[in-house]
């Protein structure tokens, strides 16, 4: 069955209504609200917004002045939807998009829902809203009567989280190369660089979860270059060591050969600094790593 188009939409508040439409589509105070309205079959649309936005979208079969009392009586359960989907969002802040279910009030009798579409899937939900639905108070008068009701779901939480999301998905990216036949990968903290290398049958992603590690570890690696360049001295240079991760442990580093800083406890400070990364490797895996100081 096709639904109608809908067109000429009303802003209603979620306690009582706030005007009418006419077939102009400008807004005029009245009691009627959109039973009064004059619009037919098809031009019907109650909307209020918050963190949910409800819609009616109408059906064959039910007049304007039937889907606007339905509608009424929607908006009229906006309360304990809000409550519903707060329950949602407290255990699943991430909870958002649209849900469109069609409610079909036979005479007499509770009425019934049929899923049209569900983007935001969250089935504790779609049952809470549902059960508000199809229990309804509808006059038998105003019966039978059917709509889609439109849910939209949306709150700050929900953004924040998606946010959050993309920024972490960005920051974990790391680029893989092979120019010296080894995976490697470097990361930097302003005035510090780091290059990890792994052995020539070492996978990407062991490459990969080593520089997350030590993406942690800049903050102490710029301590350990302040501490180099104290008394005058140039911090600038290199230093090289092998780095033994084991999956859910600290990594423990070993200073190796050819060390071109000159302060001479540079390589304890940074294998220190390896040592108390803030996160655990998710693999075991030996690489060499070279933290390179600037000036």
């Amino acid at each position: 069955m096709r639904l109608m188009p809908l067109v000429l939409p009303l802003a209603l508040a979620v306690s009582s209504v706030i005007g009418t439409s006419t077939a102009y589509g400008q807004d005029t105070p009245g009691p009627g609200g959109v039973a009064e309205s004059g619009m037919g079959q098809g031009h019907a649309s109650i909307t209020t917004r918050s963190d949910v936005s409800i819609s009616l979208e109408s059906v064959p079969g039910t007049s304007g002045a039937r889907i606007a009392v339905l509608g009424r009586a929607v908006t009229s359960s906006m309360t304990q939807i809000r409550a519903c989907y707060a329950a949602t969002i407290n255990t699943a802040p991430g909870t958002h998009g649209r849900m469109r279910l069609r409610l079909d009030m036979p005479a007499s009798g509770p009425g019934t829902t049929t899923v049209v579409e569900d983007a935001v899937n969250q089935a504790p939900l779609l049952r809470c809203v549902t059960a508000l639905l199809v229990a309804l108070p509808l006059d038998a008068s105003l019966r039978p009567a059917s709509a889609v009701v439109v849910l939209d779901f949306d709150n700050t939480a929900a953004q924040g989280a998606a946010e959050v999301a993309q920024r972490q998905t960005e920051a974990d990216s790391v680029a893989i190369s092979r120019e010296s036949g080894r995976p490697e990968a470097t990361g930097d903290g302003n005035a510090v660089h780091f290059t990890v290398r792994g052995a020539a049958d070492a996978t990407d992603e062991v490459v990969t979860d080593a520089v997350r590690v030590m993406r942690t570890v800049v903050p102490g690696l710029l301590d350990c270059r302040r501490r180099a360049g104290r008394r005058g001295q140039n911090p600038e240079g290199i230093l090289v060591f092998s780095v033994v991760l084991r999956a859910g442990a600290a990594p423990t580093a070993t200073a190796g050969r050819g060390h071109t800083v000159a302060d001479t406890t540079a390589p304890r400070c940074v294998a220190t600094a390896i040592s108390r990364a803030h996160r655990r490797p998710t693999v075991g895996a030996r690489l060499d790593v070279e933290i390179r100081f600037d000036r």
